[in-house]
């Protein structure tokens, strides 16, 4: 597993203390507890997090806002309030230094996790591909979906892979951020149809040309899996096509 390095920047020792035990539970590494804006400043400088966890009521002179809006004239890392209320001109300051999320204290485990994993994927996947806001709305739509889900890009690069697809493959999202879907949704060869759709497309992954079609998926651990796979154009606010959907899920006997 990648390490995922996140600072938590909290005044309140004891939910500092919890939100760093729960962090340390699902997996990532704690680069530090700041209490204070110029503290977050100096450890973001030294430790480089992937994410920054931000206390918007923060107290002393620098609130949170002010010390997100200072760590960003240097570092593009994302950053999620925390937040147990804030009225209508904080949120207003709060949105000038586009952070990718806001958490309501108090947050449930499950929800910490899918807002980090999402801020980080998402923060990666723009670097690599300037992805737009749709785009990144749909990805936000996908990514507790029961089906499994893979979004590529024009050049069918993957942008993303929810965790359902992730589980039943075998790869981690982050290690096939970028990837050609080819090496990652490997297909057992054979079948007439499938063979029939190789021929049309001399190009490019056939399955995102598909709307729906049967195949068996060769999962990372070498075990054969029978899925149906349907594909759709993802697009813009203006149409153009930025990349496609790949959704499949297990083909079960009866179903």
């Amino acid at each position: 597993m990648i390490e995922k390095k996140i600072l938590i920047v909290e005044d309140n020792a004891i939910i500092a203390r919890e939100t760093s035990e729960r962090l340390k539970r699902l997996g990532y590494t704690v680069t530090g507890i700041a209490a204070r804006g110029i503290d977050a400043i100096e450890n973001v400088r030294a430790s480089l997090p992937d994410l920054i966890l931000m206390d918007i009521n923060l107290k002393g002179e620098m609130d949170g806002i002010e010390a997100a809006g200072k760590i960003g004239e240097f570092s593009d890392a994302p950053v999620i309030y925390l937040t147990a209320y804030s009225d209508d001109l904080t949120l207003q300051r709060a949105m000038q230094t586009k952070p990718v999320a806001y958490l309501i204290k108090p947050f449930k485990e499950r929800e910490l996790y899918s807002n980090i994993e999402m801020a980080i994927y998402k923060h990666k996947a723009e670097k690599k591909t300037g992805i737009s806001d749709e785009t990144d709305e749909i990805i936000r739509a996908f990514a507790d979906l029961p089906e499994c889900v893979i979004v590529t890009d024009n050049e069918d690069r993957i942008l993303f892979m929810n965790r359902s697809a992730s589980h039943l493959i075998g790869f981690s999202a982050e290690e096939t951020l970028g990837s050609l879907i080819s090496t990652v949704f490997t297909i057992r060869r054979g079948s007439p149809r499938l063979e029939e759709t190789l021929k049309k497309k001399s190009t490019g992954f056939p399955l995102l040309q598909e709307e729906r079609i049967r195949v068996d998926l060769i999962t990372r651990g070498g075990s054969s899996v029978p899925v149906i796979t349907e594909a759709t154009a993802i697009t813009d606010s203006l149409g153009i096509r930025e990349g496609f959907a790949l959704v499949f899920w297990v083909d079960e006997p009866g179903s």
